[in-house]
C-alpha cells in the first residue's frame, strides 16, 4: 500500500496546497500551528472534504481527482482516529469496536471476539461493557484506536491520537498503535503537536504553515537544538 496526494482545496479565505507521498508500512508526521491545515489535509484523504484540484491515490487507485472521481469515504479503506473520538454514545465499548466489522458482514461472534482482542491490546478490555459516557477521556481514546485498527485499514489517519491519554499509559498505547500499523502494513499519517509521538527519529515529517509545506525532513531534524 502507498499513498500519493496532491491536494488543493479552498475553504473561505484559507487555501490548502500540499503534495506528499507515503510508502507501505511507513508513517508521515504532520506538524504545524493551529489553523495550518493539518486536519483539513486528513479530511481530504478520508473523503470527508472533496478537493478542488489535484489527485489522491492509494496504491495507484485514484480516490479523488477534483472532478470526475470521488470515492465515498466508506469505500476508501481509510481508518480515521479523530481528536474527539466520535464513539457511538448508545453502544458499549465492545460494540463500538465491533461495529465496523458487523457493517462489513462479519458475524456477531467473530466481530465481538476480534473487538475484545483489540480492546485488550490497548489495555481497556475491562471497559468492554461500559458506554462512552462512563469512560475517561483516555479510555475513550483507546477505544477509538481499537475501533480503527480492528478493521485493518489500508490508510490510517491519526489526528492527535495520544493527547487525551495520561502520561503513564501513553508510551504503551503509542507502541501498540505503531506495532499494529506495522503488522497491517498500512500507510499512516499522524498529525501531532508533539514530535515525540513519532515511531522513530527517522520518521518522515512535514511542517505546514498557512496551508503549505514549509519544511520537510526527519523527526530527528526537527528535534535538534
Amino acid at each position: 500500500m502507498s499513498l500519493a496526494a496532491t491536494v488543493q482545496v479552498q475553504q473561505g479565505g484559507f487555501r490548502l496546497d500540499v503534495e506528499l507521498t507515503v510508502a507501505s508500512a511507513e508513517t508521515l508526521v504532520v506538524v504545524g500551528a493551529n489553523g495550518a491545515g493539518k486536519t483539513t489535509l486528513l479530511r481530504t484523504i478520508a473523503g470527508l472534504l472533496p478537493i478542488d484540484e489535484g489527485t489522491i491515490a492509494a496504491d495507484g487507485v485514484v480516490l479523488d481527482d477534483g472532478g470526475r472521481i470521488a470515492v465515498i469515504p466508506e469505500a476508501r479503506s481509510v481508518g480515521y482516529v479523530f481528536q474527539d473520538q466520535r464513539l457511538f454514545p448508545h453502544l458499549s465499548a465492545l460494540d463500538n469496536v465491533a461495529f465496523g466489522l458487523r457493517a462489513g458482514g462479519s458475524s456477531a461472534a467473530e466481530s465481538r471476539a476480534r473487538a475484545r482482542s483489540e480492546l485488550d491490546a490497548f489495555g481497556v478490555g475491562d471497559c468492554a461493557h461500559r458506554r462512552p459516557g462512563d469512560l475517561s477521556g483516555g479510555q475513550a481514546q483507546r477505544v477509538a484506536l481499537a475501533r480503527t485498527f480492528v478493521t485493518r485499514p489500508k490508510v490510517l489517519l491519526l489526528d492527535e491520537p495520544f493527547t487525551a491519554i495520561d502520561a503513564m499509559a501513553r508510551p504503551m498505547v503509542r507502541a501498540v498503535a505503531f506495532a499494529r500499523a506495522t503488522a497491517i502494513g498500512c500507510v499512516t499519517v499522524l498529525v501531532t503537536h508533539d514530535v515525540g509521538d513519532a515511531p522513530s527519529p527517522d520518521t518522515s515529517i512535514i511542517e505546514l504553515v498557512d496551508g503549505r509545506i514549509a519544511r520537510r525532513g526527519r523527526v530527528a531534524d526537527f528535534t535538534q537544538v
